[in-house]
Order: structure tokens, then sequence, then C-alpha cells
């Protein structure tokens, strides 16, 4: 949950990320990572604005954006996929 950027906390955004991984080791480089990872998907999100996710395809770019960061955190050069099964503005 965070207050996108110039909501002055009266907004927020909602959302849980799932990442699929290609094995255990992968999952659990994840796990380790995890503090680091929260961490990177907050701060990018909460620099968003109420106008730019309010843009048709902004979740997709956002997954993609996140499967970029989240790849180099764990040091894959594979592109993880990136789910946002919940995303809620209010």
């Amino acid at each position: 949950i965070v207050n996108p950027a110039g909501s002055q906390g009266s907004r927020f955004l909602m959302v849980s990320v799932a990442v699929e991984t290609p094995d255990a080791r992968m999952e659990e480089t994840l796990r380790g990572r995890e503090s680091q990872i929260r961490d990177v998907v907050i701060s990018m999100l909460e620099k968003q604005t109420m106008e730019t996710l309010g843009i048709d395809g902004i979740r997709d770019s956002l997954k993609a954006q996140l499967s970029d960061t989240i790849s180099i955190i764990v040091g894959t050069k594979t592109k993880l996929r990136v789910f946002l099964p919940q995303f809620v503005i209010q």
C-alpha cells in the first residue's frame, strides 16, 4: 500500500506482486532478497501520480519495469514474469 505522488495522503494504491520463477533456486534467491525487492517496488510505485496510474496500459508498463528491476536484483539475465493480481486505486 502506497500513497501516489502528489496525493498528500488522500489517495492510495494497493498492489500485490507475484513473480514467476523458473526453478526452486531462483525462488530461494527471491525470498532471500524479499526486503530489497519490497523496498524497490514501494519506491517505484509511490513515484507514480494519480494521473499516470489512470493511463491505459499502465499495469503492463509497471510489470515490465518491475521485471527488469527484479531481474537485476536477483542477478538473472532471463526476464522474470511479474503479475499484479491485485491493483486497487482508492
